[in-house]
């Protein structure tokens, strides 16, 4: 009898044991699909924000100013353009900045010519970019009506 009550024990323990495992296992997976699904979520705000930046670029000619101008926090230079946002994607002061979109844009600005570039959202401080979009812009103006 007790040879019966034994093995019962052993078999209770074994299941116990593999359960927890696969408990801890599946605890684990939660974890990374949470973590998965935050990334996913910032990529997606990102393309979004890209994307209104881009479309904003086109709608003004490709003049950097200008864009400059609607995106409050924008840093202007040459043939570059920093917008700084917060963690809520709102515009913000550079010091604020959670994530920042930076517009590059090739050659100078001149009437019927088309500029490529690049429109890349990053975290603020990293040089690692959470998406990048391609953009050609064709110049309509140059400032001045030249």
């Amino acid at each position: 009898m007790k040879s019966k009550s034994a093995l019962f024990l052993i078999e209770l323990l074994i299941s116990l044991m593999l359960f927890a495992l696969s408990a801890a296992l599946v605890v684990q997976m939660f974890a990374v699909a949470h973590s998965i699904s935050d990334r996913s979520r910032l990529q997606t705000k990102a393309v979004v924000s890209a994307s209104s930046v881009m479309e904003t670029l086109q709608a003004c000619g490709g003049d950097l100013e200008a864009v400059c101008e609607i995106y409050e926090g924008g840093r202007y230079s040459d043939d570059e353009l920093i917008i700084s946002f917060d963690e809520e994607w709102n515009c913000v002061a550079p010091d604020e900045a959670m994530y920042e979109v930076a517009v590059r844009l090739s050659g100078k600005p001149s009437p019927g010519e088309v500029r490529e570039g690049t429109v890349e959202v990053m975290e603020a401080g990293s040089d690692e970019a959470l998406c990048s979009l391609e953009v050609s812009v064709y110049n309509q103006l140059v400032k001045g009506g030249e």
